[in-house]
């Protein structure tokens, strides 16, 4: 498991009130049932938490990112562009990161745990529980989201279309795209991703403070988005495309979702866990290896 913040032998992260200064500690110290709601609620196994920690960083990162799409589509621009949105998704991923980073290094992504498995920093066993985490984290965001701007969404889009409101959740291609070349704007941007979050995550690289590590990502995605959006909108997450396209099944779509531009639903899924094990084994091969790494 890639972890990128320092914990101590209980998996449990630093905290500021851990002083041999008793009367500081007094000050600070939570309120007894605080105590004993983190005493019941701790979860025994490893890949619980760790799961646990994929779901409720996820789940914040779609809150950011879904929320920002939703803003600025049913405002019809006024309160937002779309450097607003990447702006939001980068807050989103940085949010995410310190959210789950010291129990499951924050994941959020199936192509990103995947990549992490193939290179061996993940056991292949957490695989289909990361994922089903992750995408569970967005299905249940997507729901505050719809929630949330439910009266807006329902005078700017009624009739729940893809080519309107559909778009708040899911990505879809350019009208000048074909499907491989959506495909390959996928591959290239999670490919792009990959590089980024190893490059920024390994200490014998450039050493980063633990607290720039979600700054770094955060800009990362920015970056992504303001390099990489037009074709296809760089959905490069399985989990926010295809968690959202469940949701939206249930929530009113039916299956437009999934058979809307020639159903395309299968590019963001496939595309970003191709192009992260690209990147995974160009980083290796380029940088790693010649880091001496063993």
């Amino acid at each position: 498991m890639t972890k990128i913040f320092p914990e101590d032998k209980d998996n449990e992260p630093l905290r500021p009130d851990s002083s041999s200064d008793s009367s500081s500690t007094k000050e600070t110290a939570d309120a007894p049932w605080i105590s004993r709601v983190r005493r019941h609620c701790r979860v025994q196994s490893p890949l619980g938490r760790e799961c646990l920690a994929e779901f409720f960083s996820t789940f914040v990162l779609m809150g950011f990112g879904g929320g920002s799409g939703a803003q600025v589509t049913l405002s019809n621009g006024q309160h937002g562009n779309y450097t607003h949105i990447t702006l939001c998704w980068g807050i989103a991923v940085m949010l995410g990161v310190h959210v789950g980073g010291t129990i499951s290094g924050a994941h959020m992504n199936p192509s990103m745990s995947f990549t992490f498995c193939v290179l061996g920093k993940l056991p292949w066993r957490k695989l289909p529980w990361y994922c089903l985490s992750q995408v569970s984290g967005v299905f249940c965001a997507a729901w505050i989201v719809f929630l949330m701007y439910y009266p807006a969404l329902m005078q700017y889009d009624p009739d729940f279309t893809m080519a309107k409101s559909g778009k708040i959740f899911m990505s879809s291609p350019q009208t000048t795209e074909t499907m491989f070349s959506a495909f390959t704007t996928e591959v290239l941007c999670a490919m792009f991703l990959v590089i980024g979050v190893l490059a920024i995550a390994q200490p014998s690289n450039i050493h980063m403070n633990a607290l720039g590590i979600p700054i770094a990502n955060g800009l990362l995605v920015v970056g992504l988005g303001m390099a990489f959006g037009l074709n296809t909108g760089y959905a490069v997450n399985p989990a926010t495309d295809f968690g959202c396209r469940l949701f939206a099944f249930f929530a009113g779509w039916g299956t437009s979702p999934f058979t809307a531009n020639d159903s395309y639903w299968w590019v963001p899924v496939v595309a970003p866990c191709l192009g992260g094990v690209l990147g995974g084994v160009a980083y290796t091969v380029f940088i790693d290896a010649q880091l001496g790494n063993e």
